[in-house]
């Protein structure tokens, strides 16, 4: 039997992980950003507290992957080819509009290449604050309150010899809308952002948990 040759320095896997709560920032869900890739991407930037337990160990998660891609693409690469391999950050420190450090920091999901993906993988699934699921999704204003579910995913950039965490985007929850362009809110912080136009889940949803843990 014909062995299959592994392309990436490491074993680990990646895994599907539920964000903390964070504000929305730059959110593109409803159609997709064509700038820099003509074939769509979905992305949205996660603005949290890192002092808040919940972003900690989500911080601590994605690290640990990261680490064991790095230990392992060490292994692989042998002592001399690994020289220079450095680990990027899981997150990125926010900044205002005058480059000075808010304390607070960013996580990046994205989906690229929209238009090669079939349905009903071709969009975010986005649910409200009940976790029923949206028809008509709103423009998803700054400020607005989500949590994202994606695939965190290890890569090995061969050119900068960097180990690093991709968020691969596929659900989101808007629990608080910041209505695009007035930055207003919908809903009272105490209700949260409920659709009128939704399906909820029901408890035989067959949804994993660990694929909408909201």
């Amino acid at each position: 039997m014909a062995t299959i040759k592994r392309t990436n320095p490491y074993a680990v896997k990646g895994f599907t992980t539920t964000s903390p709560k964070g504000t929305a920032k730059w959110c593109k869900v409803v159609e997709p950003e064509r700038t820099f890739n003509a074939k769509g991407t979905f992305a949205t930037d996660l603005v949290c507290n890192p002092k808040e337990p919940a972003v900690q160990e989500f911080i601590a998660r994605l690290e640990a992957l990261r680490d064991t891609a790095f230990d392992e693409t060490k292994e692989t690469l042998g002592e001399v080819k690994a020289k220079g391999l450095k680990k990027r950050e899981v997150y990125q420190e926010e900044a205002d509009a005058n480059g000075n450090a808010t304390g607070n920091i960013i996580f990046k999901f994205k989906m690229n290449n929209v238009d090669d993906r079939e349905r009903p993988n071709n969009k975010i699934e986005v649910v409200d604050a009940h976790r029923n699921l949206m028809r008509q999704i709103p423009l998803v204003g700054n400020g607005s309150v989500i949590r994202c579910v994606a695939y965190a995913n290890p890569y090995f950039m061969a050119s900068t010899k960097d180990i690093g965490v991709s968020l691969m985007w596929s659900k989101m929850q808007l629990i608080e809308l910041v209505s695009f362009g007035n930055g207003g809110s919908d809903f009272d912080d105490e209700d949260g952002f409920v659709s009128t136009d939704s399906n909820g889940f029901s408890d035989e949803s067959d949804v994993e948990e660990d694929e909408l843990d909201f």
